[in-house]
Formats: structure tokens, sequence, C-alpha cells
């Protein structure tokens, strides 16, 4: 059995399905019919908007994949096929750090990952997070990265309001903009990660620990935890 972690591109919170499996072919954005019909100009733009598609998934699926070795969890395989990106963990057993803090970071680097690739690392404002908090409350939320943070945010700090769970949140993206921005962690592993993943479409996990410097993520992980203490379960 293996635990999935969604692309926020997945469309959970508008009830389509989703697929999950270690899919080795990428589905097109645009069906040869479609190409057919486009004049010259549109096909140019169509292929332009399926490989910047195609980069952002990788480097979304690359976070998640360095964040889950930082924190020591390990890792089925990831993907970019299939129409669903995303990456499946293994089991969690020890000495996977299974920390609040430490699943938020897996979950949260996917998206500030992708937004190095994009030049827009950004956290969400609190209306938005606050958005989600309510739907985790009302037991309406999807599998997406962001449903996800805000059911376990929920249990977690439940009796608190939902301004004050959306604030731990936004710090929660801080130290894990903190970790996935880090030199070592940008530069040298998430880079090799999303190159690999979008040159082959799926990795295992032993081929994406073999990409990455484990010690060089754990110190980066440790290092923006220090800076960004919050008192978690």
């Amino acid at each position: 059995m293996v635990e999935a972690v969604a692309n926020p591109l997945c469309r959970c919170c508008s009830g389509e399905a989703v697929t999950y499996g270690p899919h080795r072919e990428c589905k097109p954005m645009f069906s040869a019919e479609d190409m057919a019909r486009f004049t010259p100009a549109e096909q140019q733009i169509a292929s332009e908007q399926e490989a910047a598609y195609r980069w952002r998934s990788a480097y979304h699926e690359a976070g998640h994949a360095v964040a889950a070795i930082a924190t020591g969890r390990a890792i089925s395989y990831a993907t970019i096929g299939g129409g669903q990106p995303h990456l499946s963990y293994l089991p969690q057993t020890p000495p996977a750090d299974a920390s609040l803090t430490a699943y938020a970071v897996r979950s949260i680097s996917g998206s500030l990952a992708e937004g190095i690739y994009d030049h827009r690392l950004v956290c969400p404002p609190a209306e938005t997070l606050r958005a989600f908090i309510e739907r985790a409350r009302g037991d309406h939320s999807g599998s997406c990265d962001r449903c996800s943070e805000a059911q376990i945010l929920v249990v977690a700090f439940g009796s608190d309001p939902d301004e004050e769970i959306a604030e731990k949140w936004r710090t929660l993206f801080k130290l894990t903009l903190g970790f996935i921005d880090h030199d070592e962690v940008r530069f040298n592993n998430l880079r090799r990660v999303a190159v690999e993943l979008w040159l082959h479409t799926l990795l295992t996990g032993e081929e994406i620990a073999a990409l990455v410097d484990a010690d060089e993520l754990r110190r980066a992980y440790q290092a923006a935890v220090d800076e960004w203490s919050m008192e978690t379960p």
C-alpha cells in the first residue's frame, strides 16, 4: 500500500476522478485532433504550454521528493505521467520524521518547488488558507496538497480559531521556503531530480536517492526548522 501526494493541479476540488499509478507515459494536454486544427502559430503556443506544464510538474514532484528524503520518508516512485503527476511513499517506518512539521514540509515543498521554476515563490494569502480550513472543518476537502494540509492542521489545532490556524500554516510555508530555497537544495538536489523526471517521466525511490545528497538535504531541513521553530504535535 502506498500513500500518494497529489499535485495541486489535480481536480479533486471539482469532483473529477483522479487515477494514480506508476505511469511512464505523459498524457498530452492537446489531442492530435486539436493540434491538426491549430494554425502553425497556435501549434507553437500549444507546444510551449505542454513543455512548461511538464517542467512545472517535474519541479513539483521533485520538491516532494527532496523533502521526503530530508525528513527520512521512503519513496516508492515519482511520476509526471498519466495525466496526474504525483509521488508515492512507502509505508512510514523509523527513522522517518512523523511530526506535523515534517508532514507539512513534504507537502508544501511541491508547490514551492514549482514556484522556483515559475519564479514566483509566494505564500498563499491568509484568506485563501482560511477557505481551505473551512472546507476541512466541513469535511468537504479533496486530496490535493492544500486540502490534505488543511485536514491535518484542523486535526492538530481544531480548537483554535481559523485565523490562528492559518497563521500557523503560513509559518509552515515560510519554514518550507527556507528549506526548498536553500542553495544546496535548490541548485544541487532539486534541479537534478526535476531534470531526470522531465527526461524519464518516472523515477523509482532508489533512482531518486541516487541523485541527491541526503546529508545536504537533512542539514538544510534542520536549519529551516531551527529558524522557524513552532510548537507542533
